[in-house]
C-alpha cells in the first residue's frame, strides 16, 4: 500500500525512525522531508500527499507553527500529524488550534500508524463532505436560476404560525404587473387579486378542503384590470397531526389557450365566412 508523506524532520536518522515503523505495518511509503515554509510550498505545489509528520523538537530551527498555519491555509486538507516526546497538554493544544490534527508520543510509537490511518480517513471523509456540499450548492444555483427565469409563475406560502409567502418568483411582474414585494407584504395579497368567482376555490385549498391531485383553472387580475387565466398545480405540506402548513404551487399562464378555446367555440356555432350564427 503506498503512502505520501511529507516529513518534518531535520535528518534521514529521523525519518528512518518513522519511516521504519510504517513500512512494518505493510506501507510503501514515499517521502520528502521538509523543512521550511518554502519547501512545503514547493512540495504540495508539484505533488499530492497523504499526511504530514512533524518532529516537535525542530521548533528551536524553525517556526512549525507557521508551516502548520500554512497548511490549513492550503484548502488541501493534508492531515499533519506531530510526534515529540517533549510535547505537554498546553503545547498540544496551541499546535492542534495552529492547524495539528493530532499528536503521538515518541515512547508510544505504536500509535503512528493507527493515527496517520484515522487522520487520512477524516480528511477523505471531509473531501466527500466537500465535494457533495459543492455540488449541492451548484445544483441549488442551477434551481434557483431555473425559478428566477422560468415563465410560470412559481411560489411557497406558509399557513403556520402566521400566514405569508415565502417565496415567490420574480415571473410574477411579467405574468400579472406585480412585484415580488407586493406578495411578501400582504399575506393576503392573492385574496384581492383573485377573480370574484374563484375565491371559493382559493378557501378551499387554503383549509385543505381540496384534491391536491389535480391542477385547477384559476383566474387573477391584471394590474391593468385583465383577466388573466392560469392553470395550477399544487403541492400541499401538513403536520403530522394532518393539519396543512404550506403549500408550493406553479401557475402557468393559459391565457391563450382559453382565447383560443373561445374562438372554436365561436366557430362551431357560426358561419366561418359571414361569422352568422349557424343554426345547424
Amino acid at each position: 500500500r503506498d503512502i505520501r508523506i511529507l516529513l518534518n524532520v531535520d535528518s534521514e536518522n529521523d525519518a528512518l525512525l518513522f519511516l521504519n515503523k510504517i513500512k512494518s505495518k505493510g506501507y510503501n511509503p514515499k517521502y520528502k522531508i521538509v523543512k521550511t515554509c518554502k519547501d512545503v510550498s514547493d512540495a504540495i505545489s508539484k505533488d499530492e500527499w497523504d499526511v504530514m509528520l512533524a518532529d516537535y523538537k525542530l521548533l528551536s530551527d524553525f517556526n512549525l507553527l507557521d508551516i502548520l498555519r500554512m497548511l490549513k491555509e492550503s484548502d488541501l486538507d493534508i492531515p499533519s500529524i506531530v510526534v515529540s516526546d517533549v510535547v505537554g497538554e498546553g503545547k498540544a493544544v496551541s499546535l492542534i488550534r495552529a492547524g495539528a490534527d493530532n499528536y503521538v508520543m515518541k515512547k508510544n510509537l505504536s500509535r503512528l500508524v493507527p493515527v496517520i490511518e484515522k487522520e487520512i480517513r477524516n480528511a477523505r471523509s471531509r473531501s466527500k463532505q466537500k465535494k457533495a456540499l459543492e455540488k449541492l450548492r451548484e445544483n441549488e444555483r442551477y434551481f434557483r436560476s431555473f425559478v428566477e427565469n422560468a415563465s410560470d409563475i412559481i411560489y411557497r406560502y406558509r399557513l403556520i404560525p402566521e400566514p405569508g409567502y415565502e417565496y415567490i418568483s420574480p415571473s410574477v411582474r411579467r405574468n400579472l404587473g406585480y412585484t415580488p414585494e407586493q406578495y411578501y407584504t400582504d399575506p393576503e395579497f392573492n385574496y384581492k387579486i383573485i377573480y370574484q368567482d374563484d375565491r371559493d376555490t382559493l378557501k378551499k385549498i387554503l383549509d385543505g378542503n381540496f384534491d391536491f391531485s389535480k391542477s385547477v383553472e384559476i383566474r387573477l387580475i391584471h394590474k391593468n384590470g385583465k383577466v388573466i387565466w392560469f392553470e395550477e398545480a399544487i403541492t400541499p405540506f401538513f403536520s403530522k397531526e394532518g393539519k396543512l402548513e404550506a403549500i408550493e404551487g406553479i401557475l402557468h399562464n393559459i391565457s391563450g389557450r382559453k382565447k383560443m378555446e373561445r374562438h372554436l367555440s365561436y366557430m362551431s356555432f357560426h358561419d366561418s365566412l359571414t361569422t352568422l350564427y349557424n343554426r345547424a
